[in-house]
C-alpha cells in the first residue's frame, strides 16, 4: 500500500482573508497556488526551486521540450561563434 499524503491551505486562515480584502481573489489564489508548489517541491524547506516554465503555453515545461530548447541555444550559439572565428 502507498500512502500519498496531501497538503491543504486553510481558506479561513486570517493572513490570507486579510490578504483578500486587501487585494482580492485573484491575488489570494496565486499565492495560495504559489505555497502548494513550494510544498510539493520542498517539502522540509518550502524554498523556491527554479522550474523550467513555457510562458507560451503558461505551464511547467515537459523534460522533452526543455531538451529540445536547449539544443536550439546550443546550436544557435555554435553558428555565431563560427562566424566570429571567420569575421
Amino acid at each position: 500500500m502507498i500512502l500519498y499524503l496531501q497538503y491543504e491551505i486553510k481558506r479561513d486562515d486570517a493572513k490570507l482573508q486579510a490578504l483578500q480584502e486587501e487585494l482580492g481573489e485573484k491575488v489570494c489564489k496565486t499565492v495560495m497556488d504559489a505555497l502548494l508548489e513550494l510544498e510539493e517541491y520542498n517539502a522540509s524547506g518550502r524554498y523556491p526551486v527554479a522550474v523550467p516554465w513555457d510562458f507560451k503555453k503558461n505551464q511547467k515545461m515537459v523534460m522533452k521540450d526543455l531538451i529540445l530548447y536547449l539544443k536550439d541555444l546550443l546550436d544557435g550559439r555554435k553558428g555565431k561563434a563560427a562566424k566570429r572565428r571567420r569575421g
